[in-house]
């Protein structure tokens, strides 16, 4: 999937702003808070977090911040975003743990829930949450392998067991929570994908998960002392969730995979699913999409979905279609690279598949490609991407993320992008012995907002992570309208300063941020786990700002 000569004469004659070197003092940002703060004193890993303002939910009259603890399958945590009848951020308190409904127990358990999560707001201030689980209760029309015995899941091996998504509502901020709906892989609707796969374990400890390996062939899948056939369960794992602004719908993506390998019924994709009624009913819109995870979204004015994952070292982009009959189809794929003028040559930039040697901190070098939208107006649609790019060859190499503006052509026809435009790249001021890890946007909700405000302004926050044991990491953030960037502002932070973090814990796949709107302006809410706790820092800006400058296309003096 190579670009077109003319995308690559557009990506060869934008300046890139060097984040490290940036020195601007046109913007204002702001925060009313000298030090970042901590939501509770667990450290789940994985965590996504939604905001509510005041205004927003009369059940939560001074706002929630409410954090879905990933690792803690159970636990939501809510606290109260400002103290009582002020307008002041609550930065003392800790969130109370709240258990989600009807927890397995040992005696009647029916689901187990596993890591993955999402949550989203709707638009009267009520929550979702979205937990990836596994479930072993009956099915109606029971498949082929519902006499399946041997099938593991989340906690151990169940009849029956295959994967689903627990979907949970709170309509008071977090405070307590009610079932919504189960995305049931067993079901009619979704059964081929929840179909079990062959397992090879150790016959002596079939509890030692260290040993399995699933999707093995049939000839090495291991059987219990009666011959019954071990099997590791159908479902989904790394599901995303994002909830439109402009249209109310909701969509789902997940990599699904189920059956025996190299036979008809084996699948192993991505699914995107989509949801008209706030989560209550679900249909598929593709399962044609490549199972490299993650598939991230964003949508504009017009309500045209984007889609963007990392195939391999491809960056890839979709976007939806509107047929005549209002059905949802998706775009070809389309290779969106990050690309640099190297002595007159455009250079495609490979997304990072090689990981740092972090050799103190599991799975903090876990690649994160994230997207936002980059429009304002129903007449342009546009995004920005960002992409880890390897600064060497080495296993050891640090990363940067390549920032990429896309713009459609102005209609519905499944086209290459018209524009693609590398603008910036994130790296720390140390690139020899940093890297800018776990990138993600911030973009605005819309959520209790006037509806002449749209701009496209976002956040990008990352973790600066050394590769030497010795040094400390940070966080950090940026501002992004478009291709217009700001400079680079602590997160973590003492007194007003930057902060650094002695001892990073896992993050796992992902960290998620929030965004609210509150007294005439955006407000970005970072979060990130440390030793002693979940933390968090808020920034807040006017809506009109535009961060940084833009890059002057049309100098060929493109720097490596």
């Amino acid at each position: 999937m190579k670009l077109q000569n003319t995308f690559q004469f557009a990506a060869a004659t934008v300046v890139i702003l060097l984040l490290s070197a940036c020195n601007r003092n046109d913007q204002i940002v702001k925060t009313s808070l000298s030090d970042d703060f901590i939501i509770t004193r667990e450290t789940p890993w994985e965590n996504t977090i939604a905001v509510l303002s005041p205004g927003e939910n009369s059940l939560a009259p001074n706002g929630k911040i409410v954090l879905s603890g990933g690792q803690n399958a159970h636990l939501m945590y809510s606290r109260e975003l400002f103290r009582a009848g002020t307008s002041e951020i609550n930065i003392t308190d800790i969130a109370r743990a709240v258990n989600l409904p009807n927890p397995p127990t040992p005696d009647t358990p029916v689901t187990s829930e596993g890591t993955d999560n999402q949550i989203i707001k709707l638009a009267d201030g009520s929550l979702l949450e979205f937990r990836a689980a596994c479930i072993w209760t009956p099915l109606a029309n029971p498949p082929d392998w519902d006499s399946e015995k041997l099938i593991c899941g989340c906690d151990g091996f169940h009849q029956r067991n295959r994967g689903c998504i627990n979907i949970y509502l709170s309509t008071d901020g977090g405070l307590t929570w009610a079932p919504h709906d189960t995305i049931d892989f067993g079901s009619e609707q979704f059964r081929e994908y929840g179909r079990p796969r062959p397992l090879k374990l150790d016959v002596n400890n079939p509890k030692n998960r260290n040993a399995y390996k699933p999707d093995v062939s049939v000839s090495d899948q291991s059987k219990d002392a009666s011959g019954q056939k071990y099997w590791w369960l159908g479902g989904i794992d790394r599901p995303e969730v994002y909830r439109c602004p402009f249209t109310g719908n909701i969509y789902l993506t997940a990599r699904a995979g189920g059956g025996i390998k190299d036979s008809a019924n084996y699948r192993d994709t991505y699914i995107l699913l989509v949801s008209t009624d706030n989560g209550s009913n679900w249909s598929l819109v593709t399962d044609k999409i490549p199972a490299c995870e993650p598939l991230v979204m964003t949508s504009t004015m017009d309500g045209k979905l984007f889609l963007y994952q990392q195939i391999s070292t491809t960056p890839t982009l979709y976007y939806t279609l509107l047929d005549p009959d209002r059905k949802i189809i998706l775009s070809h794929p389309y290779s969106v690279y990050y690309s640099e003028n190297r002595n007159g040559t455009v250079v495609e930039q490979p997304a990072s598949t090689k990981l740092p040697d972090f050799t103190r901190i599991n799975r903090l070098a876990v690649p994160t490609p994230s997207i936002c939208r980059a429009s304002e107006s129903t007449d342009v649609d546009a995004v920005d991407i960002a992409y880890q790019v390897n600064s060497g060859d080495s296993c050891n190499c640090n990363k940067y993320y390549g920032l990429v503006y896309v713009q459609l052509h102005d209609n519905f026809s499944d086209l290459p992008p018209a524009l693609v435009i590398p603008f910036a790249k994130v790296r720390p001021p140390d690139s020899t012995n940093y890297s800018a890890m776990h990138g993600t946007f911030v973009q605005p909700d819309f959520v209790h907002m006037p509806t002449s405000i749209h701009s496209s302004m976002s956040m990008f926050y990352w973790i600066e992570m050394p590769i030497q044991t010795t040094n400390q990491a940070s966080i950090k953030g940026i501002l992004i309208k478009g291709m217009n960037v700001g400079d680079p502002f602590p997160l973590s932070t003492k007194n007003g300063l930057l902060r650094n973090i002695s001892n990073p814990v896992n993050i796992g796949d992902y960290m998620k941020g929030a965004f609210f709107w509150y007294n005439n302006e955006y407000h970005y809410v970072a979060q990130w786990v440390e030793p002693d706790g979940i933390h968090c820092n808020i920034i807040n800006a006017n809506p009109e700002l535009v961060p940084g400058k833009k890059p002057n296309v049309g100098s060929p003096n493109v720097p490596n």
